[in-house]
């Protein structure tokens, strides 16, 4: 299952209840080193309801998560995901970019309100 089950792990890490690496692997059935750390936890529970929607949608289908900022590059959260997006997920609450970009990344999802980012690596 690798992280898919990372989102059950977030509603937890959300209402304060703090999952250690061993309970997470068994109750999640998480292979160690594929699932966030509470710096990524805290990180992704900052973002914008549209981009934790993206990436809980990406997480279900298979990707995975490569790392997490704060305050750079954008002013908001930004998220990596290792590989491309596996879906459309343009709405009318985020905006779409292809940057391509091998410097940055490819795809970008942008919540303008926040500036919270989720972007694809070129994998």
């Amino acid at each position: 299952m690798g992280c898919g089950g990372f989102i059950e792990l977030v509603e937890e890490e959300r209402n304060g209840r703090r999952i250690n690496d061993a309970e997470a692997q068994v109750s999640y059935n998480l292979t160690p080193g594929t699932y966030p750390n509470k710096t990524d936890l805290d990180r992704i529970s900052k973002a914008s309801e549209p981009i934790r929607e993206i990436f809980k949608k990406e997480i279900i289908r298979g990707n995975r998560l490569s790392e997490t900022s704060e305050g750079w590059p954008s002013k908001g959260v930004t998220i990596w995901l290792r590989n491309g997006f596996l879906k459309d997920h343009r709405t009318k609450s985020v905006e779409f970019r292809r940057l391509n970009d091998p410097h940055y990344w490819k795809d970008e999802y942008c919540d303008p309100e926040t500036g919270d980012l989720i972007v694809s690596k070129f994998k």
